[in-house]
Order: C-alpha cells, then structure tokens, then sequence
C-alpha cells in the first residue's frame, strides 16, 4: 500500500485536478466576458469534491458541492455562531447550522462508503472522461 503522499499518489491528483481545470477552462464562452470569480470558486468546489473528499458519482458530488457552497457562502454575521453556540437556535443562525449538519452528513457518508470499500480505486486515479460522462460516450472505453 502507497502512503497517502507518495509521488505517483501525488501525480495523479495533478493529472486530475489539471483535467478537471482544462475541462472548465474549454466550457468557458470564447469572446464573451464572464464572472472569473464563480468560475474559479466552482473549480475549486469540484476539485476539493474530486480530490480531496474522493466523490466519484456525479450526483453525489453535485450534491455535495451544493452543499459546501451554502456552508462556505456565509456572512459575517453567520459567523457568530461559532463564537456563539447557543445563537444555533434561532433565525438566522439555525439555517447555517443546519448548513453545516448538512454538509456534515454528506461528508461522513462518503467516509462511510470509502470504509466499506477501501480496495476501491481512489476518484483521482480514474479515468477523467469517465467523470460525467455515460458509458455509451466515454472516449475510453470504460464501461
């Protein structure tokens, strides 16, 4: 078994968080202006969904980008339920709580799914055109 850090470990994820942008990149109108920002914050989204947290089914990465985005798109004052548990009760707070166990689940489920199947291959070893595609359509031949 590889350490979590060995070099061809890490030169996969390179491989796949580079797809990952390449593939954004193409998707972005040619001569047209867009909002670089939610373009970057949605890469990033994907590539921690992908990379970082293992997601290999589409509909479940969605998912959890969603949620990520809801937890991570707060205000300032949603921060004071940090400092402020007991905020976590009432309105407005009780939406980022809820936010956050959200989030939470979905997380811990994947952990769950990676524990029962830890001979699985990870998401970023996989063949990116696999990624959303169906197995009529990959290039690979994958099915």
């Amino acid at each position: 078994m590889m350490p979590p850090f060995h070099q061809e470990r890490i030169a996969a994820l390179v491989s796949t968080m580079r797809e990952i942008t390449e593939k954004e990149v193409l998707s972005w109108p040619v001569g047209q202006p867009i909002k670089l920002l939610d373009r970057a914050y949605t890469l990033t989204l994907e590539i921690m969904v992908r990379v970082v947290f293992g997601v290999d089914d589409p509909h479940r990465a969605a998912a959890l980008s969603r949620a990520l985005r809801q937890v991570s798109d707060i205000g300032l004052k949603d921060i004071l339920v940090w400092i402020r548990p007991g905020l976590g009760k009432v309105w407005p707070w009780r939406n980022v709580v809820r936010n956050l166990e959200h989030a939470d689940e979905l997380i811990y489920a994947e952990i769950a799914r990676r524990r029962r199947d830890p001979t699985g291959p990870p998401a970023a070893t996989r063949c990116p055109c696999c990624w959303r595609t169906s197995p009529a359509t990959r290039s690979c031949g994958t099915r």
